[in-house]
């Protein structure tokens, strides 16, 4: 079972985040100060406020699959535990005193994005924007180049690109490997919903997408069961 919570950094409301911050631990607080722009540091601020709402209790029956956090006083003293996080040798997060959760984080554009998972879970999201497209050749499966190169125009590279980056990293960040994973060893069926290693063909991953906004896709990996 994965369950999404996302949540959109506005005008608005970025000053409310990081004026939230003094909700959570002073380890996390000193992680988050790292952050020298301000957007970054909101988007981050945000993805570990949820995480301690939601954590211990995204199981319940009424979240939906994808939940969006419009109402920033869900975070407040009363909802926001002090959790422990620790990380393995490559910088993976986990939930150092709830071994049967799982969760992974990502931003990308206005957007922070958790999943929270009863199994291993990587996720991504990613905004489309003009981006050098000579990084497929370099990062990319040949599958996967055949088909950004197969767009028919330059935007539609852009999204294909997007897409498929968003599928990789969300594989990545499931081994907890990162970018340290060679990504070209693995591409992405789209129609069936795995990951695919490029030597063996065997599925690696089970893949799933969310709708989050128009110009931003976002994926999560899974163990295959």
């Amino acid at each position: 079972m994965i369950k999404i919570f996302v949540c959109k950094l506005t005008d608005n409301n970025e000053d409310i985040l990081l004026d939230k911050m003094s909700l959570l631990s002073s380890e996390m607080i000193e992680r988050l100060e790292k952050y020298k722009v301000k957007k970054d540091r909101a988007l981050s601020t945000c993805s570990k406020l949820m995480l301690c709402t939601y954590a211990h209790i995204f199981q319940r029956d009424v979240f939906s699959d994808v939940n969006l956090i419009t109402d920033l006083d869900v975070f407040n003293e009363d909802t926001v535990e002090h959790i422990d996080i620790v990380y393995d040798e490559y910088g993976k997060a986990y939930l150092g005193d709830k071994s049967d959760i799982y969760f992974n984080i990502s931003h990308s554009g206005e957007y922070c994005v958790l999943a929270l998972s009863d199994e291993n879970v990587g996720v991504d999201i990613q905004q489309v924007r003009k981006v050098n497209l000579h990084i497929a050749g370099k990062w990319f499966n040949e599958k996967e180049n055949a088909y950004v190169e197969g767009a028919s125009d330059e935007e539609e590279a852009y999204i294909r690109f997007a897409r498929v980056w968003s599928a990789k990293e969300s594989y990545a960040k499931l081994t907890g490997k990162g970018l340290s994973e060679p990504f070209n060893k693995f591409y992405e069926d789209f129609v069936d919903c795995f990951v695919i290693d490029d030597v063996s063909q065997k599925k690696v991953a089970k893949l799933c997408s969310y709708l989050i906004e128009e110009g931003y896709y976002c994926y999560t990996s899974s163990p295959v069961k």
